[in-house]
């Protein structure tokens, strides 16, 4: 195997590695996220203002996850093209 192909399989293999971390970790946010959107459904001491907060914080947080996952599928398409 050449250097090159080498470091072209590595990459790959960095990627699916990163790839599959992510969504683990995707699920595991999700399944969380519902437990907690159920508990606070349940409560009644949580004002409606509060429990908007808390879903704009869920959706800030979604939409960083999913720019951090395009910054490094970005980078993955820009190192893939070096070789």
């Amino acid at each position: 195997m050449s250097p090159k192909e080498y470091m072209q399989q590595t990459l790959k293999t960095g990627y699916t590695v990163f790839n599959n971390t992510y969504e683990m970790a995707v699920m595991f946010q999700d399944q969380y996220e519902k437990a907690a959107n159920a508990m606070l459904d349940q409560t009644n001491w949580m004002s409606d203002e509060q429990q908007k907060a808390i879903g704009r914080y869920v959706d800030t947080y979604k939409s960083g996850r999913d720019q951090f996952k395009a910054y490094v599928d970005e980078s993955y398409k820009q190192f893939q093209s070096l070789f």
